[in-house]
């Protein structure tokens, strides 16, 4: 085990005839006991503790490709990323994470362009910032029951994104499906207790969406120019004890606006102009 006091450390072995040194990058054991493989364009995750930013560097086939590519002096630094990292996180298309992994953490698969699913187990709890930033071809997100709080852009610009289960979670942070331009409606679980500020912000192909739980706080601008709104279906014991500004600023579809939006003094409609009653 290599010492937590040092980042990486020089060995130099001989490959072929030729000298090769590489610096191996020393991953805090206290972080998680997480093992990723890679193959055909699946990656199947297992073990315990949290999928970590940078995790492609932990396979096998990262160093075979620096290798390759450097066959007589190769560096692997703790930061910035090389054109090795981009080509192996661009053949990831499917997610497998087994049980045992609690949380997929901040920038986990951050501009993973071509993963088009994920597979999420119930032993996750958080979901972190920009977990799944500018994956833009993922599709569909199932979150499980377990999954208490959506991080900061967690999905933003999702741009394929069609399906979303939201499972039991009690917090959506700040632009957390922000760009997500396909996704046609959504459902605020009963268990939300906080939307954050610009959460569905240019959700351009929203039509519909039902709140269905009693809200302590929704941000600033959570639908702000989602022009194809239309409506919201709230359930009747719903409601929300602290509205942020401009919810609805820039819904030019939006027919009618909810009871619970109209308690707030902080609002704008002039720009919704097809509202039947306000």
């Amino acid at each position: 085990m290599l010492s937590s006091r040092r980042s990486s450390r020089r060995i130099r072995r001989i490959l072929g005839g030729a000298m090769v040194s590489f610096n191996l990058f020393a991953f805090p054991s206290n972080i998680s006991s997480v093992n990723y493989e890679l193959k055909d364009g699946t990656v199947h995750i297992s073990g315990q503790g949290v999928v970590t930013e940078h995790w492609v560097k932990k396979l096998p086939e990262y160093y075979d490709i620096l290798r390759f590519n450097h066959p007589n002096d190769y560096t692997v630094h703790d930061e910035g990323l090389n054109p090795e990292y981009a080509d192996l996180r661009d053949s990831v298309k499917h997610v497998i994470i087994d049980n045992g992994v609690t949380e997929i953490g901040e920038r986990a698969f951050y501009d993973f362009t071509n993963l088009e699913d994920v597979s999420i187990p119930d032993t996750v709890k958080k979901i972190g910032e920009q977990a799944f930033d500018h994956c833009s071809a993922l599709s569909e997100i199932k979150i499980p029951s377990t999954v208490e709080e959506i991080g900061d852009e967690a999905f933003y610009s999702c741009e394929s994104l069609k399906k979303c289960s939201l499972g039991r979670i009690k917090k959506i942070g700040i632009r957390a499906f922000s760009y997500c331009l396909s996704l046609p409606e959504i459902e605020i679980p009963s268990t939300v207790e906080e939307i954050g500020t610009y959460a569905f912000d240019h959700c351009i192909s929203l039509v519909q969406c039902r709140i269905l739980g009693r809200l302590k706080k929704m941000g600033n601008r959570v639908f702000c120019d989602c022009q194809s709104l239309v409506k919201f279906d709230v359930s009747n014991s719903a409601s929300i004890e602290k509205i942020g500004r401009n919810v609805c600023v820039g819904c030019t579809s939006l027919a009618t606006i909810p009871q619970i939006f109209k308690n707030s003094t902080h609002q704008s409609y002039d720009d919704c102009i097809n509202l039947i009653d306000q």
